[in-house]
């Protein structure tokens, strides 16, 4: 999108670079944003429910009052993970993004949104919905206390009740921190280690990182994250991955185990390796099965790439500048390749879904819309949106980025979450 915001940014990140490659590079991010429209903003505008001061994930989870699933109907509802995506998508992928909602969401809405997160919020200190309850898998409990948490923390303070995060089990003998929930695999060494076992981490790299990377609060509250990143480092292979094959699922495990090493405050053992591998996907004509694969590999470029700065000590200039020589060298192809293939995964409604066809129906293991739905969802949209942010980053030119919507645009979005509150 240009205008005259935007084209002052872009002849600002254009001169940074300089010569024919400040050219080829503005070139190729000019074809990346051509696949974001203004039909996104009333799109995610339209997903906003003012009675429970959430999200909804899709049109079809908007539009309709259950999901059947093995014979029971499941309400379709808002939910914290959208919500938090919903509003987060503006910073598009950039660091700090909840950190800015203060200065430019209004505080009606930013009562409304912690409010809703706050009031999730159980004794066991997890955050539930009334749509799912407690009988939910492991990634999806995690990840929801993630969202719930950040969102409460910054814009209301403290949360409803204690929790493993302030008050762990060492702690735990106080009176009202004795109905915080320790799941059983982090209340010991030897239980954790069982678990990371049954993970199956050189076969199923991504889902087992996810699994872990949705927990890392949790493992690093109970003084279990070193150990972890000593196990995970002695099954990392030659090529800095996890899986017995480099390819999209093999960089998917690196994106989401870089979380434990970054959160430990430890250098990746092979980062360059990881990151060489995660530049050849980028280019690469594999064929993505979901709109993350092409995020998680520039997230993880970016994520390696401060990991070693920040932790890698004496080696930490070297590798960044190999790194950095490496993804500079396929930038613009990388750019346009990426234009390419999330562009499968745009929809007519003006998000993207997470499926080259549909919105995925389930989340971390719960349902969240109507199967085979043609339609876009919160959590693709907020993945291809972040790409953005992520190329800037990898590319070292955060300083230089060229946001996907002016100000206008977020003014617009503001005026279309007022209207549906006043006929809400």
């Amino acid at each position: 999108m240009d205008g005259i915001y935007n084209n002052e940014k872009w002849e600002a990140l254009r001169n940074h670079v300089g010569g024919e490659t400040g050219d080829a590079l503005v070139k190729a991010f000019k074809e990346l944003y051509s696949v974001y429209d203004e039909k996104m903003i009333d799109w995610y505008a339209g997903l906003y429910d003012d009675k429970v001061g959430g999200y909804y994930y899709s049109n079809s989870a908007r539009d309709n009052e259950y999901v059947e699933e093995n014979g029971k109907k499941i309400p379709l509802l808002p939910d914290v993970e959208s919500t938090f995506q919903s509003i987060n998508f503006w910073c598009g992928g950039l660091d700090g993004g909840i950190k800015q909602w203060g200065k430019w969401l209004p505080e009606w809405l930013q009562k409304k949104i912690a409010d809703f997160a706050y009031n999730l919020q159980d004794e066991d200190g997890f955050f539930y919905h009334p749509q799912w309850g407690k009988n939910i898998e492991i990634p999806r409990r995690g990840r929801d206390y993630m969202w719930a948490s950040y969102i409460v923390e910054h814009l209301r303070g403290e949360l409803k009740y204690p929790s493993f995060k302030t008050a762990p089990q060492p702690k735990a003998d106080k009176e009202e921190n004795k109905k915080i929930l320790i799941p059983d695999h982090l209340t010991s060494k030897e239980k954790f280690e069982k678990y990371l076992d049954s993970l199956n981490i050189t076969e199923r790299s991504y889902h087992s990182g996810n699994e872990l990377a949705a927990q890392v609060d949790q493992i690093k509250a109970m003084g279990l994250l070193d150990f972890c990143c000593d196990y995970l480092t002695a099954r990392q292979n030659e090529r800095g991955q996890w899986h017995h094959t480099s390819n999209y699922y093999a960089n998917d495990g690196v994106f989401k185990i870089m979380f434990l090493y970054n959160a430990a405050e430890r250098p990746l053992p092979r980062p360059i390796e990881a990151a060489t591998a995660a530049i050849d996907a980028i280019v690469s004509d594999e064929k993505m099965n979901c709109v993350c694969d092409l995020y998680n590999t520039w997230y993880s470029v970016r994520s390696i790439l401060e990991n070693a700065r920040k932790y890698a000590g004496e080696d930490a200039d070297r590798i960044s500048e190999e790194i950095l020589h490496t993804i500079w060298r396929i930038a613009p192809e990388g750019i346009l390749n990426t234009k390419k293939k999330i562009a499968e995964f745009k929809k007519p409604d003006g998000g993207f879904s997470y499926g080259p066809h549909s919105s995925a129906p389930h989340s971390q293991g719960a349902p969240v819309a109507i199967p085979d739905s043609p339609e876009g969802d919160v959590n693709a949209t907020n993945v291809s949106c972040s790409i953005v942010g992520n190329i800037y980053m990898a590319l070292d030119l955060t300083d230089y980025s060229v946001p996907l919507f002016d100000p206008a645009m977020r003014e617009k979005y503001i005026s279309l979450l007022e209207a549906r509150r006043e006929k809400a």
